[in-house]
């Protein structure tokens, strides 16, 4: 079983904790959210699309690329959670104007891409730099 897929009173339930580091921004120390079936199967797929669409927004609220208020507006919508509108007027009320990204999405490209440049093949070599 993934870690994390839950099994309560015979229903499946997906369980991703908060990373420490983004405690400031969100208000919980964990995301749980019924998937609403008995079935494993059935579970897992639903868990992976979940699990896969709240790390994306964990990692854009860590980048800075989105305000605490934007990340919290996404995972409400992912989780359908009824307590979303009371978390983001709370959230914004105390939210402190968010600064520019320190970066943009080209320089990240062009950095990760310098990172990488030394596991490179002869051949990807030639392809990317011509």
């Amino acid at each position: 079983m993934t870690s994390y897929l839950r099994l309560r009173n015979g229903h499946y339930y997906l369980r991703l904790r908060v990373p420490t580091d983004l405690r400031n921004k969100i208000p919980s120390k964990e995301f749980l959210k019924s998937l609403k079936t008995k079935d494993r199967k059935t579970a897992r797929t639903s868990a992976a699309y979940l699990h896969s669409n709240l790390l994306e927004v964990l990692a854009l609220l860590r980048s800075g690329f989105i305000s605490g208020s934007q990340a919290l507006e996404r995972l409400d919508t992912l989780l359908q959670s009824k307590r979303s509108e009371s978390i983001i007027i709370r959230q914004m009320d105390t939210e402190k104007p968010t600064q520019q990204p320190k970066h943009t999405l080209s320089q990240v490209i062009l950095e990760c891409t310098h990172d990488k440049q030394s596991g490179w093949t002869a051949k990807t070599q030639l392809e990317y730099g011509g």
